[in-house]
């Protein structure tokens, strides 16, 4: 985000995107073959779908070196290859050298509770001889981790979710995730967070190989890991008080005109949600509006359909990225 602003990306309007680099490359497509649906997509949606284009469209905005040295350097990443792991195909789509286990996986997203990073370990905590803790340090502002919690969220809880509905029952409390498939089925994941836990879960062979010519289409996806997920969470919280994920006082919510992207205001006909830093708000919409099909409100429950919902007719091949 710092990155982005600091460098003329944020608000690009539709002409400035159009005529950016790479804007127009026939790569990546989307789960299913396709490469969108002619609609515009708020980025909560893309990443509530698992859209690869979307993803593609942000990495390529923040640049493919500067995300994997946060990746390495600060997340600790250090089985991602600093020769050959520099690209979006690596970065964004997962297509490394040797990749990350799923502990390290886990450990990534623990940011996603309050921005801190702690070193995984087998152990409660290590303290230097003042009392401090000395694994733990912040590898995103509290803001930018909220704002990335409430986008996750809607991987679980928005009804176009790849894991729509999926989230653990735990006395109330929230949760948060991501699905992934690599190529052919040959690896699937899910890692989510509760105010808890950070877990990753990974299904695949050692080789990889296609899952689907031992088990059906439908069998090999992610919901698989979700459900193993879900299940993990709701036994290991079972007995444990309720929690909230820790708001940022930096961050607010504001409703947002679903066709420009900007504050809604008084004229736009179709608005939804959204969490914003206090001090970087959009400005507000002032568009002329033509007749336009409403986009789904990343605050709608999975179990309430939102009303015209700009998807795609067919959702099935969606589960995963």
């Amino acid at each position: 985000e710092d990155y982005c602003r600091k460098n003329g990306l944020m608000g690009l309007s539709d002409k400035q995107l159009h005529a950016y680099p790479n804007a127009w490359r026939s790569w990546p497509r989307n789960y299913g073959g396709n490469y969108g649906d002619n609609s515009d997509v708020p980025l909560w949606n893309g990443l509530a779908r698992s859209l690869n284009t979307i993803a593609v469209r942000v990495g390529d905005l923040v640049g493919a070196s500067n995300i994997f040295n946060f990746l390495y350097n600060t997340l600790q990443l250090t089985t991602l290859d600093p020769t050959n792991d520099v690209g979006l195909a690596q970065m964004v789509m997962g297509s490394q050298t040797k990749g990350v286990t799923p502990m390290a996986l886990a450990s990534a997203f623990q940011i996603f509770y309050d921005g801190e990073y702690t070193t995984p370990h087998l152990y409660t905590r290590v303290l230097d001889r003042d009392g401090n803790n000395a694994t733990s340090y912040q590898a995103l502002t509290s803001d930018t981790a909220y704002v990335m919690n409430r986008l996750l969220k809607n991987v679980l809880y928005s009804s176009v979710g790849t894991a729509s509905g999926r989230y653990p029952k735990s006395n109330g409390m929230e949760a948060f995730g991501k699905t992934g498939t690599a190529s052919d089925e040959k690896d699937l994941w899910f890692v989510g967070g509760t105010p808890y836990y950070v877990t990753a879960v990974w299904w695949g062979y050692d080789a990889p190989y296609d899952m689907t010519k031992t088990l059906t289409k439908q069998q090999a996806k992610t919901s698989t890991c979700v459900m193993a997920w879900k299940a993990l969470m709701e036994q290991a919280q079972a007995d444990l008080p309720y929690k909230a994920f820790p708001a940022s006082s930096g961050v607010v919510e504001r409703r947002y005109c679903t066709q420009s992207g900007l504050l809604a205001g008084s004229s736009c006909p179709s608005t939804a949600v959204g969490y914003y830093r206090a001090d970087d708000l959009p400005d507000t919409c002032t568009y002329s509006h033509g007749a336009s099909t409403q986009a789904a409100d990343p605050a709608a429950p999975a179990e309430e359909a939102p009303q015209q919902t700009v998807i795609p007719t067919d959702t099935s091949n969606l589960d995963t990225d």
